[in-house]
């Protein structure tokens, strides 16, 4: 998926209309048609998130998950320093048949983190961010998805 930060507030590292790539799978358990839920594994610069989206409407679903940040406090980095609330929205744009199944073929995506906590002894104002994102989905000669989509 290809991605487009929104909003980036007292985030190291990271600014408004900093464009990425992130591999994001998603995996349903209905053999054909729009199913209640749906997984999603999103790779991200330091970890990877497995999440479960519900659908809302036809072709529309959303969840929330969470991970940590690091933080720096008293001049060392603590490795989970922070934790980030998130959600993400998914709009299915496209489909097609693969191999006689229903398909996502195009996605449009929005992940929005509101606030995080600091889970350190320092004072730390908190930030949070925003990111658009869009993808098609790619398959290997094979039929498989590849990892990094």
């Amino acid at each position: 998926m290809l991605g487009t930060v929104t909003v980036a507030r007292l985030i190291r590292g990271e600014h408004r209309g900093e464009k990425g790539e992130r591999a994001w799978t998603f995996t349903s358990a209905c053999a054909a048609g729009e199913c209640p839920t749906i997984r999603l594994v999103r790779h991200r610069t330091g970890g990877i998130d497995r999440l479960t989206l519900k659908r809302r409407s036809a072709g529309y679903y959303t969840g929330t998950g969470l991970f940590y940040a690091p933080l720096r406090c008293a001049g060392k980095e603590v490795r989970k320093g922070e934790s980030v609330p998130f959600t993400i929205t998914v709009q299915i744009m496209g489909a097609e048949l693969l191999k006689g199944i229903d398909t996502a073929s195009a996605v449009h995506a929005t992940y929005t983190n509101r606030s995080r906590t600091n889970l350190t002894r320092c004072v730390a104002i908190p930030g949070h961010d925003a990111a658009v994102y869009s993808g098609t989905l790619v398959t290997l000669p094979n039929g498989q998805s590849p990892a990094g989509s």
